[in-house]
């Protein structure tokens, strides 16, 4: 008998059940999230906060660069330009300007 299934990333597959290639709990594994190494992450996480050790991701720009941008924004030059010449995404572009 021929089944198919979607993996974890929704991607489909078809496995021989029937013929016996594949028993059922290596089918439920297949099924399972991959929880494990996100919760430990997360906990990981919790405790240096806890510790005020954890400073999160760094700035893409500095203070100054960041008013650069801003600035140059404001005189009108183009933010695809100014992304590329800053070395960041245009929503980096963005986030700059709304924050």
């Amino acid at each position: 008998m021929f089944a198919a299934h979607q993996n974890r990333c929704g991607k489909s597959f078809g496995l021989m059940v029937g013929m016996g290639w594949l028993d059922g709990g290596f089918l439920a594994h297949l099924c399972q999230p991959h929880a494990d190494g996100a919760v430990a992450q997360r906990e990981g996480i919790a405790l240096a906060k806890k510790a005020e050790v954890y400073r999160g991701r760094k700035p893409s720009l500095t203070v100054q660069q960041a008013d650069d941008l801003r600035m140059r924004v404001g005189a009108g030059e183009k933010k695809a330009v100014l992304a590329r010449q800053f070395g960041i995404s245009r929503e980096t572009v963005y986030q700059y300007l709304h924050a």
